[in-house]
């Protein structure tokens, strides 16, 4: 009972109605559960009119409420056909922004997101039935569980027309890492990349969306889903970026090649090292060609490989990989840009891992200072740097403890003689 009572989120008439069938049917509580999740449209249709509610259901007020919408603002019932196939919870103005930009073909999205007052605006027309509720602490909107499953089985879009604008209004949205805070807003977008990704569910959704901005979307979740930790999710998503580039563009194309360099970096991550190299190889190898070998998306391919051989064990090969895109980069890039901190970072934790200390020192504080002009101190990057220093540091200290125990020992006890002497004076003071 309680599941059910949390699946349609302790609507009083949702559950009066789910009542009324359970008991006319004699039907139990998981079985009416299972049918609303397998059965939806079906089970509303079965289900009997309440005698004392003047609408006979709360699906009717609901279908009343939106055609009332549609006439008097259009682009809020637009909204709501597209919160389908967003997450129920957490939408607010920013969301929209990248994608619609993205999307300038769709009028109604534009006049969604022309202003943040006109927003608040639509936003008003679907609190004042009850549709949507308002968040304050979070300055975002949520729909109930029972309005969101009516909305994706009653006037969701049957052609794909706005599942298309939501992955890219959603794929739009995905940050750059270079921005503050990006891994938060993030964590803010996967539940609504979810939704999305189960709403085109094993269909051949993804196939039929095959030009170029789709593919781009699918890459930019698959970046997401990576950084979020999900590599099966991640996977699927380059997967289906890499066969609409393959179909849009041919296979030689650049976009194609940074799918390929990002699936590598994928493989490297879940330790599959023959199928990275595979990878990223034939990204270096469709970089060079098209791009040539000092293109900065050619250098991260060949810092990547770097990374690869890091993995392995493989040092000789890193640092020549490692070498040559930080040349590159500082010629092309500059000395502090970014990218090429990163690739200084990275022969950092080589020269750690060779003990060359003195060397990786020199490399992690040029990162460091580097990242922390570009980014500050709290970003991910910046931190990943006072860490492997951290790291470092107590690496140096050990190796000093095992070259000069003695000395180590004596220091323990002066450290201990000093510390009786200060307890002793503080006695006599007292």
């Amino acid at each position: 009972m309680n599941k059910l009572i949390d699946r349609l989120g302790n609507l009083p008439l949702a559950l009066v109605q789910a009542g009324t069938y359970m008991r006319e049917t004699k039907t139990s509580c998981s079985k009416y559960l299972d049918l609303y999740e397998k059965s939806w449209t079906d089970l509303v249709a079965e289900t009997p009119r309440l005698r004392d509610y003047e609408n006979g259901s709360i699906q009717t007020t609901w279908m009343i409420s939106y055609n009332r919408i549609r006439h008097s603002n259009p682009t809020a019932a637009k909204l709501l056909q597209l919160w389908a196939y967003l997450d129920r919870q957490d939408v607010w103005y920013e969301l929209f922004l990248p994608g619609s930009a993205a999307c300038r073909e769709c009028e109604w999205l534009q006049k969604l997101t022309q202003s943040e007052i006109g927003f608040k605006g639509v936003m008003r027309s679907l609190l004042a039935y009850s549709l949507i509720e308002a968040q304050q602490d979070t300055e975002s909107y949520s729909i109930h569980p029972v309005v969101h499953d009516w909305c994706a089985e009653t006037i969701g879009d049957r052609n794909g027309d706005l599942i298309t604008i939501a992955l890219t209004i959603i794929g739009a949205a995905v940050p750059d890492h270079s921005e503050a805070a990006y891994w938060v807003f993030q964590q803010r977008l996967l539940p609504h990349v979810d939704r999305c990704i189960r709403r085109i569910g094993d269909s051949d959704l993804h196939n039929r969306l095959g030009d170029v901005r789709a593919c781009s979307i699918f890459h930019n979740l698959g970046i997401l889903y990576h950084d979020q930790g999900k590599s099966a999710e991640a996977e699927k998503m380059y997967q289906w970026a890499l066969d609409g580039k393959e179909k849009a563009c041919g296979p030689n194309n650049p976009s194609l090649f940074i799918t390929l360099n990002s699936l590598g970096n994928l493989y490297s991550w879940q330790g599959k090292y023959t199928e990275a190299e595979t990878m990223l190889q034939q990204a270096l190898d469709g970089k060079e060609e098209m791009l040539g070998p000092k293109d900065p998306s050619t250098l991260d391919t060949v810092s990547n490989l770097g990374i690869l051989y890091y993995e392995q064990g493989n040092y000789t090969k890193a640092e020549k990989m490692y070498q040559r895109a930080l040349d590159g980069k500082e010629k092309a890039l500059g000395p502090n840009h970014p990218s090429t901190l990163d690739t200084v970072n990275n022969l950092g934790n080589l020269y750690s891992k060779q003990g060359k200390l003195t060397e990786a020192k020199e490399m992690y504080q040029r990162a460091l200072d580097g990242r922390m002009r570009a980014f500050g101190p709290n970003h991910p990057f910046t931190l990943e740097t006072i860490h492997d220093l951290q790291l470092l540091t107590a690496t140096r200290s050990e190796q000093i403890e095992e070259i000069h125990p003695r000395a180590h020992d004596r220091n323990d006890e002066e450290s201990a003689t000093n510390q009786t002497s200060t307890i002793t004076t503080l006695d006599r003071q007292s």
